[in-house]
């Protein structure tokens, strides 16, 4: 039976690789808090200009910064 996503690894090693992928994302992405964030190297600047022209209050911002 041929590959129904790709040609070079079989389907279910492909769907285990991306359960890991997202499993992992989601384990991240609960370990991210405010401290954290700020922590990082961030573009300040950009922050608050996309904070301004999108309306957007910090905890807002902060979440889809981190959900980018």
């Amino acid at each position: 039976m041929a590959n129904k996503y790709l040609s070079f690894i079989s389907d279910e090693h492909l769907l285990f690789c991306i359960e890991n992928l997202h499993k992992s994302y989601l384990r991240a992405k609960e370990d991210v808090s405010k401290k954290k964030f700020y922590k990082n190297k961030i573009d300040t600047i950009k922050l608050t200009f996309d904070a301004k022209f999108n309306d957007l209050d910090e905890e807002t911002l902060i979440k889809t910064e981190i959900n980018r």
